[in-house]
């Protein structure tokens, strides 16, 4: 009855739980079928066409499936349990044989084969590696797995992985094991003897080196007891519980031998050539083979580094055994872990191994914060460096000197309100019933307009904001005398009178350098998004009385006939394309276009693929929310896989493709394939591969396995040219994925070794110099700021936050055009012993008082079509000659329960930051969804997946929580132990087990070892899978009794089939939970490629501007005094031969005084010297520096002169021409 009732509610389909299957009898069929794509390199079968090529549509296909009233329920049977021990093992099997000893069975299949054999006849077997003497007996029917001790079976809930069936290639592997045992019938002839748990250690595989054979012929182990008399175990049929074991085995053993034909062949094989290469060398040796046809598809692609990676300990192990000398192939530096060294490590450059590096700019930014006991600040003694610094900034609108005010700004005059006009700055008291937070006594304004009413005299306002009225908030800001203006006026708030004002303030407008005392204004901060924008003309006018334009003249302005953009339809968008305006009713007719899978029930095609039609829709401009990209398709490239990039992300980024169109067929609406040509105008969208402007060169920092980069890259904007890591394991996975190593220069180092090298001027090519670097991005280590760590205020903690400051003193460094920052929402949260400083706002403060236009995000990965739950932080910077970045696009909608989110809260009370619920063109995807089509793993326990490499579990299940899991119910979703133990389902020793665990696991809230929703997100993957953690164990499989696997957890990051990770489990895991999801990179990527391309080509050009590397070598002692805070500089300017000036200055290389002298000597040639050193100069020239007239000024190179006594000083002679 109880099996009745199941059955009544759910339906079983293989080992998968299913609800009933319901299926309209008025289904339709398309007219060609495909099979579900598998990935970019995977290629789809030709379309199938059917009769007449026709199918038919009902006028009811719309936008949404029409429910049918007709359902049917089909029932699809059990699948019995897969075995994870030997039979042999289980209680009430009976033998089928009485056991013999290995000795009695060799004994009599000996004697056998005497009888049997003629004098004639020989057991030499040369084709198959076998000598004289030797002996092969075939193993039948036989089972292969671990050693144990069976008095443990009595407590199996303590048992490990003893007796567990395993695969022959984990034989003698490092993480394997180095025995096995097997059960199983050895035959001669008509003799039959069965054998149990006869222990073994050697693995045999014929056909090596020999390319007529097209695979493996024969497999033999060889017994402890074997070893002695040289006798073989020639394995037949495995057992039918072993057999899903060794299936993988087989194939696995084929690529083994072709991998070391290929290797004897190409000693110098590298990673890169099993992506092409491999595949082409097999086809021509193999290609014409059934056997090798049929091996190749079970894998499904030609590029075989995944495999390769993941089972480089088999490949090394028979590669190695066959020939020796295979062991120096360069191949197995990038990808055995423990052995890597296609990239190397940098020395150490630095002292201080737990300090950070930053510029002495940022050390002042931050030198308040709680971390600041672990930033070193260091300043560089090259004038080459400072030089290129100064035309870098120059060159892109900043600041030329950047430098931390320490004197009050100016006060208000008090000189009468009679000297107020247009363009005045005044000051009035702060409104004491306000919500803003502030506590200063007055506010600054910005008087626009004078008007006059019946009371007299009012001021029309534009106001101005101090940093603490800003995100930038309490925290330590460098120029206290600088406002920003906004885009907040008074209008339809109380009038402001001249009674009101308190006094006028002088502002500098835009400066080129910022004054000592006097307020300025440089930037504009907006209100409502919280963003700071270069001040511009316009900026300073109020738009409240001019004309708005209507959603039609918007449209108008902004739009064509032929564009392609969607429309909000029932709280979703829809791509369209504009075929007219209608002015006289201000409507505009739309072509309108299906969803294939959706509205045509192609349930094969992509859910980004379109059909036109030839209906046309009137719709008001209000609905059009943004153009999308849109090109046609042939069928055939659909069907081989051969999409164009961005086109094959499902829709991400707005991209879609069309491939059929609707026509009338005898009165009924059908679908048919595009013929060859377009079927009406259009707009064709973007092509990826064409840009009308170059790319900008990328600096990466903390690249982890590349992700970020390679979805940044995809956006078409950048190109990553060098790249800081630290982790080796991460690092060798970003060159594995890199189409060309020699393209983008890894440093395998420390990010403050780096940054020192930069500052010194030691630049090479993985150090870059200033003028090279036109974008940066970095996502530095978010562990002491994440929501799961206990400790904030650890020095590991410390040493992690303070790499944000890190990234600050780069971007400082280089001043790139753009840059993009990451990191965890919780980087907002307050920190500190007291609790009352922001590490965010911190970190604008430093990006805002360098000059760069800042905006922030919050942004979840569904909303850009990844499978999971994970929100980010994402701070955008532009320089200030640039457009910004845009505002993302959502692609996905949110699932249902996501309330609204915000960063934090500005000075008034308002949420800055908030999560945006703007409609889009698809539903979130799914975790079942985004892992439909990767094969079912049952319980997981054979770890090998060939068709994808990295679908197996990462961590092994012992008895006890194998069973466990096993009993956690399927249905209803999201079962855990805690719920399976309310509804009496688990076994006893499960439950003690559960009370032996903490009291977190055991509440009622625990979330340890409970089922994904598979109609839901993919919990926020992290660096490890902790499934039986309380509040982070969302990790077991929705209807397989198992872990969710490494390739899962790809998928919801966004990881393509086609990339490697390079390392043990753990290793590859952690790469991807470090990562930013590939769908949330491309996004961002878009954004940034729309704003480098807005730019005009005269700030292109500015941007791209190469300033000559700097090459001077600086040595030890050099680097030994940069470290030091620099007490003199002497600057000397010589315009005629003979010294003019000589002062001391500070770190900055001029004076106050001095720098107005030098802004103004932009086409002077400049003969300079100066001096660094730990002790004061005692005028003139400093010891060992030459005058400007000596020989010292016909070298270009740069000198450093080391005293062996205290004072160490560095000279540095150049001629330059700003």
């Amino acid at each position: 009855m109880a099996l009745k009732r199941n059955l009544d509610r759910f339906l079983y389909k293989g080992s998968q739980l299913l609800t009933p299957d319901e299926t309209s009898d008025d289904e339709l069929q398309l007219d060609f079928k495909r099979q579900k794509p598998n990935g970019p390199e995977s290629p789809l079968p030709i379309l199938q066409k059917e009769e007449d090529n026709v199918v038919e549509l009902g006028v009811s296909a719309s936008l949404s499936s029409s429910s049918s009233s007709n359902k049917k329920t089909r029932f699809m049977g059990i699948k019995l349990s897969e075995l994870v021990y030997p039979k042999s093992m289980y209680q009430g099997w009976e033998l089928p044989l009485p056991i013999s000893s290995e000795k009695e069975a060799l004994t009599a299949l000996k004697i056998e084969r005497q009888q049997q054999q003629s004098p004639h006849q020989s057991d030499i077997h040369s084709n198959a590696g076998f000598s004289s003497g030797q002996l092969e007996f075939e193993l039948e029917d036989f089972t292969i797995y671990k050693p144990g001790d069976k008095s443990k079976l009595s407590d199996w809930p303590r048992l490990n992985e003893d007796f567990e069936m395993v695969p022959l290639h984990t034989l003698e592997v490092s993480r394997g094991t180095h025995d096995l045992v097997v059960d199983g019938f050895l035959i001669v002839g008509a003799q039959k003897r069965y054998i149990q748990a006869v222990p073994f250690k050697l693995l045999s595989v014929a056909g090596y080196d020999d390319l007529e054979s097209h695979s493996v012929p024969d497999i033999w182990i060889q017994s402890r007891l074997g070893t002695t008399e040289d006798i073989w175990y020639k394995l037949k049929t495995p057992a039918p519980e072993y057999n899903r074991y060794y299936r993988p085995f087989l194939w696995l053993a084929d690529l083994g031998k072709h991998f070391v034909d290929y290797l004897l062949r190409h000693p110098e094989t590298q990673l890169s050539h099993f992506r092409h290469d491999f595949y082409n060398w097999t086809a021509i040796h193999h290609g014409r083979s059934d056997i090798f046809q049929q091996w190749l598809k079970q894998f499904g692609r030609l590029d075989f580094r995944g495999v390769v990676a993941a089972h480089h300990e088999y490949l090394w192990k028979e590669a190695t055994s066959i020939d020796d000398h295979l062991r120096h192939c360069p191949l197995w530096g990038e990808i055995i872990p423990d052995a890597l060294g296609a990239v190397q490590l940098q020395a150490p450059y630095t002292n201080s191994r737990n300090r950070t590096t930053v510029t002495p700019f940022i050390f002042e930014c931050f030198k308040n914060m709680y971390f600041a006991e672990v930033l070193e600040p260091r300043g560089s003694a090259l004038y080459s460096v400072l030089a290129a610094q100064r035309a870098r900034k120059n060159a892109l609108g900043f600041f030329t000197e950047s430098y931390v005010q320490n004197s009050s700004p100016q006060s208000p005059s008090q000189d009468g309100r009679s000297l107020i006009k247009t363009g005045s700055v005044i000051t009035i008291l702060r409104d004491v019933e306000t919500k803003w937070k502030g506590t200063a006594d007055v506010w600054y304004a910005y008087v626009r307009r004078l008007s006059k009413d019946k009371k007299g005299v009012f001021l029309e306002v534009i106001w101005l904001y101090r940093p603490e009225d800003t995100t930038l908030s309490n925290m330590t800001y460098p120029y206290r005398n600088e406002l920003f203006f906004s885009d907040n006026c008074n209008c339809g708030d109380a009038k402001i009178r001249l009674s009101d004002v308190k006094g006028t303030i002088e502002v500098k407008w835009s400066p080129h350098e910022a004054p000592i005392s006097d307020y300025f204004v440089r930037q504009k901060y907006c209100v409502e998004n919280h963003s700071f924008i270069t001040l511009d003309d316009r900026d300073f006018e109020c738009r409240c009385n001019d004309h708005v334009p209507s959603a039609f003249e918007i449209a108008l302005s902004k739009y064509q006939i032929r564009d392609t953009v969607l429309i909000e339809q029932d709280g979703m968008l829809e791509p369209v394309v504009i075929t007219d305006f209608l002015r006289e009713s201000n409507v505009v007719q739309v072509r309108r276009l299906l969803r294939s899978k959706r509205d045509c029930r192609n349930l094969h095609s992509r859910p980004n693929e379109l059909v036109w039609t030839d209906q046309f829709l009137e719709i008001s401009a209000e609905t059009i929310r943004r153009d999308c990209h849109i090109i046609f398709m042939s069928a055939d490239d659909v069907s081989n896989g051969i999409i164009p990039r961005l086109y094959d992300r499902g829709g991400q980024g707005d991209f879609f493709y069309i491939v059929c169109r609707s026509l009338q067929h005898h009165g009924k609406l059908v679908i048919r394939p595009l013929p060859y040509g377009f079927p009406g105008p259009m707009k064709l969208g973007l092509e990826p591969c064409k840009s009308s402007q170059p790319k900008m060169n990328m600096l990466s920092l903390f690249s982890g396995g590349g992700n970020f980069d390679r979805g940044l890259e995809e956006g078409g904007a950048v190109q990553t040219k060098w790249v800081v890591e630290w982790d080796e394991k991460a690092v060798h996975s970003y060159r594995a994925n890199l189409p060309d190593p020699r393209t983008t220069n890894i440093f395998y180092g420390s990010v403050d070794d780096f940054l020192a090298r930069a500052i010194d001027g030691n630049t090479d090519d993985t150090v870059p110099g200033i003028g090279q670097v036109d974008s940066l991005v970095g996502g530095s280590p978010c562990q002491g700021l994440s929501a799961m760590q206990p400790n904030r205020l650890s020095l590991q903690s410390l040493t992690n936050t303070s790499k944000i400051a890190s990234v600050a003193a780069y971007i400082d460094h280089y001043r790139p055009a753009y840059a993009l920052l990451e990191n965890v929402t919780s980087m907002t949260w307050k920190c500190g012993e007291n609790k009352d400083q922001s590490v965010f706002s911190q970190m604008l403060c430093a990006l805002v008082a360098m000059g760069y236009q800042v905006k922030q995000y919050i942004w979840d990965a569904w909303s850009s079509g990844a499978a999971q739950s994970r929100s980010r932080l994402f701070i955008s910077v532009a320089a200030p000659c640039l457009v910004p970045m845009s505002p993302l696009r959502a692609s996905h909608a949110h699932p249902d329960g996501k309330w609204n989110k915000a960063l934090g809260r500005a000075a008034n009370g308002e949420a800055f930051g908030s999560r945006q619920f703007d409609a889009a063109p698809f539903p979130f995807l799914t975790a079942k969804e985004s892992t439909a089509d990767l094969p079912p793993l049952g319980d997981g326990q054979v770890r090998t997946c060939i068709e994808y490499p990295d679908h197996r579990p990462t961590l092994r299940t012992r008895p006890l929580l194998r069973h466990m899991i096993h009993h956690i119910p399927k249905a209803p979703l999201m079962q855990n132990v805690v719920k399976a133990t309310k509804a009496d389902v688990l076994p006893l020793p499960v439950l003690r087990h559960l009370q032996s665990q903490n009291l977190l696991r055991q509440g009622e809230n625990s979330k340890a070892f409970t089922r994904i929703n598979p109609e839901g997100l993919f919990p926020t993957i992290l660096t490890c899978l902790t499934p039986h953690d309380a509040i982070t164990g969302y990790g077991v499989h929705w209807d397989q009794d198992r872990y969710i696997t490494l390739m899962e957890a790809r998928r919801a990051q966004g990881y393509p089939d086609e990339d490697v990770l390079i390392g043990h489990s753990a290793a590859q895991w952690k790469i991807v939970g470090n990562s930013v999801p590939r769908q949330m990179a491309l996004t961002l990527g878009l954004s940034l490629r729309e704003a480098w391309t807005s730019n005009p080509s005269e700030q292109i050009d500015r941007v791209l501007s190469r300033l000559p590397p700097i090459t001077a070598p600086v040595s030890t002692a050099a680097r030994s005094q940069n470290s030091l805070q620099i007490q003199s500089l002497e600057v000397i300017i010589d315009h005629s031969s003979s010294i003019d000036k000589s002062e001391y200055t500070d770190w900055r290389g001029l004076t106050p005084d001095d720098r107005g002298t030098a802004d103004d000597m932009e086409t002077d040639t400049l003969d300079i010297i100066y001096v660094a050193s730990s002790e004061s100069v005692d005028g003139g020239l400093a010891r060992g520096a030459q005058s400007p007239g000596s020989d010292a000024e016909s070298s270009s190179s740069s000198e450093h002169h080391h005293d062996e006594s205290s004072a160490v000083t560095s000279i540095v002679t150049n001629r330059y021409r700003t």
